[in-house]
């Protein structure tokens, strides 16, 4: 007889059954995580979302109709005491046109960023028509910096339209392409004269010096390395030569077609949702920031490459570097030291600007990468740049596949290997095949990822397409609604890209919203910047925005403390008033009452404006 055997004490229910409870467990347990943390996130966000967007501290009901104003709209509304200003650059009557043959040919190689650059080619065009020279079309060369790849010569074409620019200018000065054969021979080339004029060199060094050459010979070489070959404060009666600047550089030079395209394709889908955007150049470029010690600013790997830089800039003997060791902050606190994303955030969330806001970022470097930029986009989170709103085969269509590296020859390497061995391996910091490289590969990847600095150059880019991607940025500024320039000075510690898109912009929209900003001021507002939940904090968001508000006028001062017309002198296309315009309506000197209100300031720019002609007015 059978005996039915049960479940003996001690023992546990089959395998299979316990691991099909596993399993299920396993799954419901995935499920709840899953939904948890997925729904706080969503919940999490939209929260944090509605909080930027809104303004979650107690306000009086003036501020909050005040800030309801700002948030509908006006914050992206024209400045309307500009808009009586009106780009004025025409020929006078008395202004003849290019006598022929002229006094000889004028050759140039023009190095620099694409500001120098810029300014440079306005300078050689008024330079030209000062002698009655023909203008031979120049060579361009990005500079050779450590943070960035070499740099070659040029031609005209590289960046601008050439045709346009020799058809423009026929008026002005005439212009060839290329030196006359009897000047291209050897002994002719030997004979020639080649000069370096100084950045604000005077109207009588080029009648003294360059003149006599370029009649003796029948061509001189320029070679324009600082940013501009001529003085930017012209006496009264070469206002025409002001005005001729103008020409040159707000109609004549016009990025080549490519570029020009692409810059406008730019502009379209930042403006694809029918909204307008802001443009940001933070000018932290890891030089710049060396060159104003402001290396304490930011944290110890910057630090240190920073000062790494500013102690080449020492042993190079540049004059404008005279201490390793700076105070940063008190360099902050003077306003000659760049914004820093946190602070631009917190300056355009108190203006009124809503979380949603699209902002382009400019500049060829951001020191600090994506890491720094986080307090920013914690508050904005539509951060663009060239590189986010352009494919690589884009970029790529305007200076072709990026040349690779050829593979280095045996005998260089044991020629390497032998120098090594005789004077020691080059330590990390040393390394000059690529310095910015170092710099950027330790610690500071986003998560051993190679994308957390795709603001900024991608390693090994040439100066020269560097200069490319800044004419993109270029033609994007021009269009924003809104410019905001966190820094305007350049490595040398003159007027840099900023500046001058600030002087285009006034020249040709001014009432388009420009901020102008005293850095100094700014610096001591954020010091005092309370806790947004205090009871001073509507009075200092008000402050803030009266003093933006402010900004936005042409006789603000960029940069420390100073009149407007210190800007001026070092760059004139940084503020063409008032040479380069008319106004509309009744004249602000006219208007007696008017013109008692204004500053000092504000007189200088607004009394030498003319009035526009009738034909202007009738078609504004």
């Amino acid at each position: 007889m059978a005996m039915v055997v049960g479940p003996q004490p001690g023992r546990g229910p089959p395998r299979l059954l316990c691991l099909l409870m596993l399993v299920v467990i396993a799954i419901a347990s995935f499920v709840s995580i899953f939904t948890q943390i997925f729904g706080d996130r969503g919940s999490g966000l939209q929260r944090r979302e509605e909080s930027l967007g809104s303004w979650t501290r107690p306000v009086s009901e003036a501020e909050s109709g005040r800030e309801q104003g700002f948030q509908n709209g006006r914050v992206w509304r024209p400045v309307d005491a500009l808009r009586q200003l009106l780009p004025y650059a025409a020929r006078s009557v008395s202004y003849h046109a290019p006598v022929i043959p002229g006094r000889g040919f004028l050759f140039a190689t023009i190095r620099g960023e694409l500001h120098e650059i810029h300014a440079a080619v306005c300078d050689f065009v008024v330079i030209a028509r000062l002698l009655n020279a023909t203008i031979v079309l120049p060579k361009i060369q990005g500079i050779v910096s450590v943070k960035g790849g070499g740099s070659k010569v040029e031609r005209f074409s590289y960046l601008y339209d050439e045709q346009r620019f020799i058809t423009a200018l026929k008026d002005d000065v005439r212009v060839v392409k290329r030196l006359p054969k009897k000047f291209r021979t050897r002994a002719s080339l030997q004979k020639q004269s080649v000069k370096t004029p100084a950045r604000l060199s005077s109207v009588h060094f080029y009648l003294d010096e360059v003149l006599p050459a370029l009649t003796t010979h029948g061509a001189c070489g320029l070679v324009f390395s600082d940013g501009g070959g001529l003085q930017s404060l012209l006496p009264p009666e070469l206002v025409e030569y002001q005005r001729l600047r103008c020409r040159v550089a707000f109609h004549v030079l016009r990025f080549r077609r490519e570029i020009h395209e692409l810059g406008v394709q730019l502009v379209r889908r930042l403006e694809a949702h029918g909204r307008p955007y802001v443009v940001v150049h933070f000018g932290l470029e890891r030089d710049v920031l060396a060159h104003y010690g402001c290396a304490e600013l930011f944290q110890d790997l910057q630090t240190e490459s920073i000062q790494s830089q500013r102690k080449q800039m020492l042993s190079m003997g540049k004059d404008e570097v005279s201490d390793l060791q700076i105070d940063s902050q008190k360099q902050r606190r003077s306003g000659l030291c760049p914004l820093m994303p946190a602070e631009v955030g917190i300056l355009l969330e108190s203006f009124g600007f809503r979380n949603d806001t699209r902002i382009y970022m400019t500049g060829t470097e951001i020191t600090g990468g994506q890491r720094i930029l986080l307090p920013l986009r914690s508050m904005y989170a539509n951060l663009d740049d060239r590189f986010t709103m352009s494919t690589l085969q884009e970029r790529s269509s305007l200076h072709g596949p990026l040349q690779q590296k050829a593979p280095r020859k045996f005998s260089d390497t044991l020629n390497r290997l032998i120098f090594w061995r005789r004077n020691g391996s080059p330590t990390p910091h040393s390394k000059t095949s690529s310095p910015k490289g170092w710099w950027r590969s330790v610690g500071e990847c986003e998560y051993d990822t190679e994308n957390y600095f795709t603001s900024t150059p991608v390693e090994g880019e040439s100066k020269d397409i560097q200069l490319l991607h800044a004419a993109l940025d270029y033609v994007v500024s021009l269009e924003a609604n809104t410019y905001f320039p966190a820094f305007d000075r350049d490595r040398h510690g003159f007027p840099n890209i900023a500046s001058l898109i600030m002087g285009h912009r006034l020249y040709q929209s001014a009432s388009l919203k420009t901020f102008r900003l005293n850095r100094s001021a700014v610096a001591t507002f954020l010091d005092e910047c309370p806790h947004e939940h205090s009871h001073n904090w509507s009075t200092w968001v008000l402050s803030v925005q009266k003093f933006l508000l402010d900004s936005l006028q042409p006789h603000s001062a960029p940069g420390s403390a100073g009149l407007h017309n210190h800007v001026k002198s070092e760059m004139f296309l940084a503020h063409p008033l008032p040479e380069c315009a008319c106004q509309t309506g009744e004249s602000m000197h006219d208007a007696n009452r008017t013109f008692q209100r204004l500053s000092a300031d504000e007189r200088l720019v607004w009394e030498g404006v003319t009035m526009c002609p009738a034909w202007m007015v009738n078609k504004h």
